[in-house]
C-alpha cells in the first residue's frame, strides 16, 4: 500500500495545479444544467476499494445538497444500458494479440453513450465525484511554520511530538514543500466531457515529515474512517462550485 501511495504522490504532486480555469459557479449551474445524471464514483487508481464510502456517506449528502439547490437527478440506469450496447458492438475494443483494451476507443464509445443519454434523456450535464489526492503547499515562513494547506483544509506537515523549533535552521534547506492531501471532489461535465465546473475539499494529509526528515505515509483506511472529515471535505467541494467567478466574471 506504501508504494502505491508514493507512486500516485510523485505524479500528481509533479502536475501542476496553478492553471487558472473559469468555471460555473452553482446559480449558473442551476440556471442552464439544471437536469443532471450522477454516476458511480470516479476513483483514482489505488482508491478503488473506497467507492463504498463515498456511496454510503457522499452520495446522498451530495444528492441532497444539489437537489436542495433546485438541480434535479436523472437515473443512471438507460446509459449503463446505452454504453453496455456499445461496448458489446464493438469490434475492435481489445488488441487482438495482447488482449489489452482500447482506452482510446473507449473513452470515445463512453462519450457517444453520453451524447446519446443526453438526447434521448434530455440531460444537461453529467456530475462526477470522488477521492483525489491533491498537492498540500508548506513553508517556513512565521505566519504558519510548516501548515500545509489545500483545497481549503489545512494540517500540519509535521507528523505529532514534531515541533517547527525543533526544525527551524535544519529541517528543511528549501523554504517550502509539498505533501499529498487527500480530498474529496465534484466534477460538473458536458456530454463532450469537458469541465464546466469544480470542486474539491480538502480532507487529511496522506503523509507528514518526521524527526529525521523522512516522509511518513499514513494508512489511507485509517483517514478514511473519519466521516465527520468527509462530509465536511464535501461541503467545501460544493463552497468552491458556490464561489466560482463563473461566466465572463
Amino acid at each position: 500500500m506504501k508504494k502505491i501511495w508514493v507512486f500516485l504522490a510523485l505524479i500528481l504532486l509533479s502536475a501542476c495545479q496553478s492553471t487558472k480555469v473559469s468555471y460555473l459557479n452553482t446559480k449558473e449551474l442551476q440556471s442552464n444544467y439544471p437536469r443532471i445524471m450522477a454516476f458511480n464514483p470516479r476513483m483514482e487508481k489505488g482508491l478503488e476499494m473506497h467507492d463504498d464510502i463515498l456511496k454510503t456517506i457522499i452520495e446522498p449528502k451530495l444528492k441532497a445538497e444539489l437537489e436542495a439547490k433546485g438541480f434535479q437527478f436523472v437515473p443512471a440506469e438507460r446509459f449503463y444500458e446505452i454504453h453496455t450496447q456499445l461496448r458489446k458492438a464493438e469490434t475492435n475494443l481489445f488488441d487482438p494479440v495482447t488482449g489489452q483494451r482500447d482506452e482510446v476507443r473507449s473513452n470515445e464509445i463512453w462519450q457517444q453513450a453520453l451524447q446519446q443519454a443526453k438526447a434521448e434523456l434530455n440531460i444537461d450535464a453529467f456530475v462526477y465525484y470522488g477521492f483525489s489526492v491533491r498537492t498540500a503547499r508548506f513553508s517556513n515562513d512565521f505566519t504558519k511554520m510548516y501548515v500545509a494547506t489545500w483545497d481549503g483544509q489545512e494540517e500540519s506537515a509535521l507528523s505529532d511530538g514534531v515541533g517547527a523549533g525543533k526544525v527551524l535552521g535544519a529541517f528543511f534547506v528549501q523554504t517550502n514543500g509539498t505533501l499529498p492531501g487527500l480530498s474529496v471532489f465534484v466534477q460538473f461535465e458536458n456530454e463532450y466531457g469537458k469541465t464546466i465546473s469544480f470542486g474539491a475539499g480538502g480532507i487529511e494529509l496522506l503523509a507528514q515529515f518526521n524527526n529525521n526528515k523522512d516522509v511518513v505515509y499514513k494508512d489511507v483506511n485509517t483517514v478514511l474512517q473519519n466521516h465527520q472529515h468527509i462530509n465536511i471535505a464535501l461541503e467545501r467541494a460544493l463552497l468552491q462550485i458556490d464561489n466560482q467567478k463563473g461566466k465572463g466574471k
